[in-house]
C-alpha cells in the first residue's frame, strides 16, 4: 500500500520517478486514482489555477513496505530536492541555447503544498514546513 506524503502543486509529471519504496507520479497514477477515501479524492481532484482551471499537481508518494530509517522528513525532502536539482540544472542548460526555458528554473516550484492526508486518511494536516 502506498500513502501520500505531499503534493507538489507546481509540478506535473508524466510518469513516475523513483523506486519501490518512494515516488513522485502523476495524478493519474493507479496508487493515487485507487484511493477510496474522500480527503484522497478531494486533494487530488481539487486543485484549479487562478482563472478555475482543472489543475494536475505531483504526489511525493511512500511505501508502507519503505524501512523506518528512511521513513522520515529528511529522506523525504532529499528526495525531492534530488529530484529538483536535476530539473533545475537541465532547466539552465536548455537556457544556454534556446531563448524559451520549458523547464523550471528555481526550487519554489518544487514546494510541498502545505495539506496533506492524515496517516489515516480520515482527515487533512496543515504543515508549516520549512525544509526547502
Amino acid at each position: 500500500m502506498w500513502s501520500i506524503f505531499f503534493v507538489l502543486p507546481n509540478i506535473s509529471v508524466k510518469d513516475q520517478i523513483g523506486n519501490d519504496y518512494l515516488g513522485i507520479v502523476p495524478h493519474n497514477d493507479n496508487r493515487i486514482t485507487q484511493a477510496k477515501d474522500p480527503y484522497t479524492k478531494a486533494l487530488v481532484n481539487n486543485f484549479t489555477d487562478q482563472f478555475g482551471r482543472e489543475v494536475h499537481p505531483s504526489f511525493l508518494i511512500f511505501s508502507d513496505n519503505i524501512s523506518d530509517r528512511l521513513r522520515d522528513i529528511e529522506s523525504f525532502v532529499g528526495f525531492r530536492n534530488s529530484f529538483a536539482l536535476s530539473v533545475i540544472i537541465k532547466g539552465h542548460e536548455h537556457s544556454l541555447t534556446i531563448t524559451f526555458v520549458a523547464y523550471p528554473l528555481y526550487s519554489d516550484y518544487f514546494d510541498f503544498y502545505p495539506i496533506t492526508v492524515t496517516k489515516g486518511n480520515d482527515g487533512f494536516i496543515t504543515s508549516v514546513l520549512s525544509h526547502n
